[in-house]
């Protein structure tokens, strides 16, 4: 028979538990986004589409740049990525593809979209990216068919 401070005492390890298990938030100023659409692109739609450019202001009008950023956005755009039923190993598989995140280089994702492109199914993922951590104001995005593990089309703002 399990006695009453037992009791209380594996009553308060499973409370705790299951705190730290769903405390996963990470509070951002502006979060990530993983969007879905069923828009089949081509090249010229990809360049004319400036729908990202809202979010892509909010983060450079809200950040610098660090990494210990950086790892939070990250943290947040899987845990977004998740709750959208999408394999967050496919998604790191596809940053990692991009080579935008290295340790030295001033990268961010800060959207991925789930999408068509030339009828293939792509992640759209687009970065805030700066040539020091004073400069956090451009942009890039790569369109991967992540099936294939390949990129299609990548641009920049410059």
């Amino acid at each position: 028979m399990i006695k009453t401070q037992n009791l209380i005492i594996i009553i308060i390890f499973f409370f705790c538990s299951t705190l730290i298990l769903f405390s996963k938030e990470i509070r951002l100023k502006v979060d990530p986004e993983f969007r879905i659409d069923e828009t089949n692109y081509n090249k010229q739609l990809i360049i004319e589409d400036h729908s990202y450019m809202d979010l892509f202001n909010k983060f450079t009008k809200s950040y610098n740049y660090s990494m210990i950023l950086r790892e939070k956005i990250i943290k947040k755009l899987y845990l977004i990525t998740k709750k959208n039923d999408f394999d967050i190993d496919i998604l790191k598989r596809c940053i990692e593809l991009t080579k935008e995140i290295k340790f030295n280089k001033i990268s961010v994702p800060f959207l991925v979209r789930k999408t068509y492109y030339e009828n293939n199914e792509v992640l759209i993922i687009y970065f805030v990216w700066g040539i020091n951590s004073n400069d956090f104001a451009h942009y890039c995005y790569y369109v991967i068919d992540y099936k294939k593990n390949n990129i299609l089309f990548a641009d920049s703002c410059l």
